[in-house]
């Protein structure tokens, strides 16, 4: 994906914040909980109006009982950072509502960010008003937090979320050069420069007829 943008957007190297748990030397970040909590500040730090911000995260998804009666399915969706297993805290993964606040809460009107989730249950991992299906369609209402409701009004920032698969559901794999690589990510990193309409559409059909997710 960094490739990509570089190479078909014209991204510099310094516009770009790359953790990866790949080995790549003693000073590569690794998506630590701390780390990712950095990169995702590092990202919307002084956005303002006009600026286009691109979040993208392939990496394991999940959901975990909701102790605050705000989802609407009683569960949160989380992702994993890679300390979430030495950490051993009840905290220690990422939830949707953390997500919300870190990427979305703290945008100025005006900015766009496009976020891709390529993991599991990553249907409404940002916990963003509206929500359509692979299908193009917008889904009804009863998806939607009790805190998104209270919240009545969409994001003053333009957000859009591209999600690997509904809640309930996990995310599928592909193999690119003999490599298993998330299948989100893959087909973004082809047809990203399409209209967002356009490539709602395109997925719908990919996934539906190529991936059972």
């Amino acid at each position: 994906m960094r490739d990509f943008l570089m190479k078909t957007y014209g991204f510099q190297s310094s516009d770009i914040l790359l953790i990866t748990d790949e080995e790549h030397g003693s000073t590569q970040v690794r998506p630590t909980r701390k780390e990712m909590f950095n990169a995702m500040a590092w990202l919307v730090k002084g956005a303002k109006m006009h600026d286009s911000l691109f979040f993208h995260y392939s990496g394991h998804g999940g959901q975990s009982p909701d102790a605050s009666g705000k989802e609407a399915d009683g569960m949160d969706e989380v992702i994993f950072p890679v300390d979430y297993d030495q950490r051993g805290e009840a905290d220690s993964d990422i939830i949707d509502d953390e997500l919300h606040e870190a990427l979305v809460d703290t945008l100025a009107p005006g900015v766009r960010l496009t976020a891709i989730f390529d993991s599991c249950h990553s249907g409404t991992v940002l916990d963003l008003p509206y929500l359509h299906s692979a299908h193009g369609r917008l889904r009804g209402l009863g998806h939607i937090s009790k805190r998104t409701q209270r919240r009545g009004v969409a994001p003053s920032a333009d957000v859009i979320c591209f999600a690997a698969c509904k809640d309930d559901e996990t995310s599928a794999d592909t193999r690119e050069g003999n490599v298993a690589v998330g299948a989100m990510s893959y087909v973004s990193s082809f047809f990203f420069g399409l209209l967002f309409r356009a490539l709602l559409k395109l997925f719908s059909g990919i996934y539906r007829l190529s991936f059972r997710q």
